[in-house]
């Protein structure tokens, strides 16, 4: 629960540009993050790495066909 509300934290304290972008994150940036959510950088560095390493993931199943539903949603 707490690794949530650290990432939220960590989250809240990125531009709307950081967060549709994280590629424009560099070295200040992360800085400001870090103290602006109470965080180090070292967990600023971690949940940006989670965050790249699920969009491969996603991707590499989009192409398989393994992201789809057997079934609808409604």
């Amino acid at each position: 629960k707490k690794d949530l509300l650290w990432t939220q934290a960590i989250i809240s304290s990125m531009t709307e540009a950081e967060r549709k972008n994280p590629s424009i994150i560099n070295g200040s940036r992360r800085a400001r993050i870090a103290k602006g959510s109470g965080r180090s950088i070292s967990d600023v560095n971690r949940l940006i790495k989670q965050f790249n390493q699920i969009k491969v993931f996603m991707k590499k199943t989009k192409k398989t066909g393994m992201g789809k539903f057997p079934f609808k949603l409604n």
